[in-house]
């Protein structure tokens, strides 16, 4: 089993509290590497992101609301500043970097890494699982699905339309719009996922269809008036 230390500064302690400082060591460490490695440089300054979900692996004794708290209490405090530097739009992950910069100095926030915890063993660079190598989502997955408009209806999906009685057209528009919505989860086969789309009735458009409002109305009429009365 792996020893893992978090720590803190006992000046952000004092300053922000304890759990906001450990999670600030986490923003320092990991734009100080990235710095280091002339990585996720933006408008001058170093950055890092991870979802609430992500650090709530990395801080397995904070859950995700609490998570949030400690960002947004950080955030107002000035300690922190967030953005969202991500390649595709679609992706809300959100950047963290220290507010001042020059925390982070040239040899690391303090010197963690050379640290050791009240035990005498060494103290390991913070998280376990280093956020910054999320792999880049615009895959040739996403990006086909980017180019959605280029959709067309093959041969292949028109026959099994006929062959399974469904309307191949009917889906259209609204499997396109779908697909935009799903970027972050890319569907690997287009047409697989259009053959689902009409299957399953995406957005119930074949049951709006059977639905005729005026032959319901007269329907109600007659139920109503009697079956010879004419409209």
């Amino acid at each position: 089993m792996t020893n893992t230390a978090h720590f803190f500064d006992v000046e952000d302690a004092v300053k922000y509290g304890v759990d906001e400082a450990v999670f600030l060591a986490n923003i320092k460490h990991w734009c100080f590497v990235n710095k280091a490695n002339e990585k996720n440089i933006f408008d001058g300054r170093a950055w890092t992101y991870n979802s609430k979900k992500a650090f709530a692996k990395i801080f397995p004794y904070w859950t995700e609301k609490q998570i949030k708290r400690i960002i947004n209490k950080l955030i107002k405090a000035g300690a922190i500043i967030k953005a969202n530097h991500n390649k595709n739009p679609y992706d809300r992950t959100l950047w963290y970097a220290p507010n001042d910069e020059s925390s982070i100095g040239d040899d690391g926030p303090k010197d963690w890494t050379k640290r050791t915890n009240v035990l005498g063993e060494r103290v390991q660079p913070i998280p376990d699982n280093k956020p910054d190598n999320k792999p880049d989502i615009v895959n040739a997955a996403a990006q086909k699905q980017k180019n959605i408009d280029d959709f067309v209806i093959t041969e292949p999906l028109r026959k099994w339309g006929e062959k399974e009685g469904y309307d191949i057209e009917l889906h259209y528009e609204h499997f396109k719009d779908s697909v935009r919505c799903q970027l972050r989860k890319p569907y690997k086969d287009l047409e697989a996922a259009y053959r689902k789309c009409v299957r399953e009735d995406w957005g119930g458009l074949r049951k709006q269809k059977q639905f005729d409002p005026k032959k319901k109305r007269d329907e109600e009429r007659r139920k109503y008036y009697g079956p010879d009365f004419g409209f």
